[in-house]
């Protein structure tokens, strides 16, 4: 007998989640039909209830901790109103699960086989969640999409709301706060400008996490305003499958390598800028980060180190 697999979609909803890894995460955190969750690791409710009791996955921060929301900004915790206890959360996400499937027939639970198999592997799963729209209901065609977070509010100095921008590969955008409204970049754009949308806070305010609460402190670190909107356009690029400046950026600094002439490192420069600044460090590998970049940019007398 020949081996085979097989994959098929399954389908869920997103939840504000925290992670307590060496400090606070804000993660979105996928919750499935079939019962399975992604904690930066695939689990079923098992797991998710080792997840709770070895305070992996937390529904509270302490005050004066820090929260980090990935690519937006870090929260210095002075107050805090949480919604859950331990097990409250539990009953919350299997709500959750209940939700989409009424009589919880189906449930995906790891085996020790699977367990044992995967370890002698060393292959660790995870099963984090792809955004989608549906373009037609008749044969069920949908469009897939990439988030990023962001704040908003009606009111830039209350109830600010931690959120999500989502590109879809038609060049529609969707702010789950007004979901099902598709928006286009020029319409996104035009909230950032009113200060509907934003990325930064000078002051100490309120923030809600969705259903997990909300905390009241100051933002300790912020991604400029700006450079997220120049993320959401990038994203909006990757997913209407046009050049996007991190590729362009790579391709001509190997150029530069090649021809190390002052036009290769001009071009280079202007491809560097147009990267997001709080992903630039992306551009080389975990121990370089773009620092041979802005050698080659910002001090070209500067010989590279090999």
């Amino acid at each position: 007998m020949k081996q085979i697999y097989n994959k098929r979609k399954i389908e869920g909803v997103s939840t504000v989640g925290i992670i307590r890894n060496g400090g606070y995460h804000v993660f979105e955190m996928p919750v499935y039909e079939d019962g399975s969750f992604d904690c930066w690791h695939r689990i079923d409710f098992t797991g998710l209830r080792k997840d709770l009791e070895r305070r992996w996955l937390v529904c509270q921060v302490p005050e004066g901790e820090k929260i980090s929301i990935f690519g937006l900004a870090t929260i210095l915790v002075e107050k805090s109103e949480f919604s859950f206890n331990e097990k409250e959360y539990y009953k919350y996400l299997e709500h959750l699960v209940h939700m989409m499937n009424h009589k919880l027939e189906g449930l995906y639970v790891e085996t020790e086989e699977q367990k044992q198999k995967w370890e002698r592997h060393r292959v660790g799963w995870n099963a984090k969640g792809k955004p989608f729209k549906v373009q037609h209901s008749i044969g069920y065609f949908t469009l897939d999409g990439k988030s990023t977070w962001v704040f908003y509010s009606s009111d830039k100095t209350q109830n600010i709301e931690l959120a999500q921008i989502t590109a879809y590969e038609d060049g529609t955008f969707e702010l789950d706060k007004e979901e099902g409204e598709y928006k286009t970049l020029e319409e996104i754009q035009k909230m950032f400008a009113e200060g509907k949308l934003f990325a930064e806070q000078k002051d100490s305010a309120w923030f809600n996490l969705g259903d997990l609460g909300r905390v009241y402190g100051k933002l300790i670190h912020a991604v400029n305003s700006k450079e997220k909107i120049k993320e959401i356009e990038q994203i909006g690029l990757e997913l209407t499958k046009q050049p996007i400046a991190y590729d362009i950026c790579e391709s001509y600094y190997y150029q530069y390598l090649r021809n190390p002439c002052e036009r290769n490192r001009q071009l280079l420069k202007d491809a560097y800028e147009k990267v997001p600044e709080h992903e630039r460090c992306y551009l080389g590998d975990m121990d370089t980060l773009d620092s041979d970049f802005r050698r080659i940019i910002y001090h070209p007398e500067v010989k590279r180190e090999v």
